[in-house]
């Protein structure tokens, strides 16, 4: 079997969506002998180019998006025509479906939510519109829709009646690899992108809070260096006045992060929402102490005060106060929600979580209903 991968994110950027893709195609080919293709579109790709990313295939092509949806070069017709499935990720790829369809030459198609676009009140009137008119158009162009959270299922299984909730895989084994608390300093880190829902400048905003509370640590912020965020994020620091506590690093290697994480007691996320929360479980997998905003799909897998902690980021004064309290625990509670942390965050090792997938592949690949 040969997989397309259609995807606004790929390595080596770092985020919940470029490790997702990435892993599902190592997992896909060393388990199951699936082989993979990714096209990796974005509007910051400039030209055409083949590559290999980590042992994976990738395709990097240039494309467009308008309300944030993108659409689909016609060129890449070959590619399409060397694959047997095609798996589209997030909902704002569902731009391509019409054209795909068109050049899929009767290929299965599969559609990864990750969250899509409906998670805000933003545009809230435009996207009730999309949902009751095209998307359910869009869904029938596609054989099985693969929900990412339970929100994404509720929302998905009433527009398709080949809906499965699959929740997203971790590389378990590379973050359990990172040594178990030992001390507590007062280590803070984020790791992902810098896109707008992540909300950095809520999570800057309580970091001064806390600082007002007279509280000292340090804040170490890791991801791409996208001309798309890089200039939002660091004006969001500025004016936070909290720089000489943070210290930013971009593009960082797997083992850079690893040792961040080593060198680091709690794992924060403010965002105002998130599609699945990758990089929250990859901390927990870790064994950090996990601060996430009170939102799902966090509230589905974070028992509070056992595998991490739900804090109020909309607020700063309130997220300071309740960051304080979890920091005034003792080590050894810490280490035992660490622990607990990490046993949760086993649930989704990809060893487990690629049979899901094969198993949707099967029923995409077998007669049309």
């Amino acid at each position: 079997m040969r997989v397309l991968h259609v995807t606004p994110a790929f390595p080596p950027a770092i985020g919940g969506m470029e490790a997702f893709v990435y892993h599902l195609c190592c997992y896909s080919k060393r388990d199951l002998g699936i082989d993979s293709l990714v096209v990796h579109l974005h509007g910051e790709i400039t030209a055409f180019r083949r590559e290999t990313c980590g042992g994976v295939e990738v395709v990097r092509a240039p494309t467009k998006h308008y309300f944030g949806i993108w659409t689909w070069p016609p060129s890449l017709r070959e590619y399409v025509e060397g694959c047997d499935l095609i798996h589209v990720h997030d909902f704002r790829m569902s731009g391509i479906t019409v054209a795909m369809a068109l050049q899929r030459r009767g290929r299965p198609m599969v559609l990864s939510t990750h969250g899509g676009f409906f998670h805000t009140a933003r545009g809230s009137r435009l996207k009730s519109i999309y949902a009751r008119t095209l998307l359910p158009l869009v869904l029938s162009r596609y054989r099985v829709i693969l929900a990412s959270s339970v929100s994404d299922y509720e929302r998905v299984r009433r527009l398709h009646p080949a809906a499965l909730r699959i929740d997203n895989g971790i590389d378990y084994d590379a973050f359990a690899a990172v040594p178990p608390l030992a001390a507590d300093p007062a280590e803070f880190v984020y790791f992902g992108r810098f896109a707008r829902n992540k909300r950095m400048d809520r999570l800057f905003q309580a970091f001064k809070a806390l600082e007002a509370l007279g509280v000292d640590f340090r804040l170490s912020v890791v991801g791409p260096e996208s001309a798309e965020t890089k200039d939002a994020l660091l004006r969001h620091l500025a004016e936070s006045g909290i720089a000489e506590r943070v210290a930013l690093r971009f593009d960082a290697t797997p083992a850079e992060l690893g040792r961040l994480l080593a060198k680091s007691t709690y794992f924060v996320l403010a965002s105002e929402y998130e599609g699945f929360g990758l990089a929250a479980v990859e901390a927990m997998a870790a064994g950090r102490v996990v601060l996430l905003n009170r939102i799902e799909p966090f509230t589905d897998f974070v028992e509070y005060g056992k595998t991490g902690f739900l804090v109020d980021f909309v607020h700063p004064e309130t997220a300071a106060a309740q960051i304080r309290a979890v920091m005034a625990l003792d080590l050894a509670a810490k280490c035992a929600i660490g622990a607990g942390a990490r046993m949760r965050a086993r649930d989704f090792s990809w060893g487990s979580r690629v049979l899901d997938f094969k198993r949707a592949y099967d029923l995409a690949l077998g007669p049309a209903s």
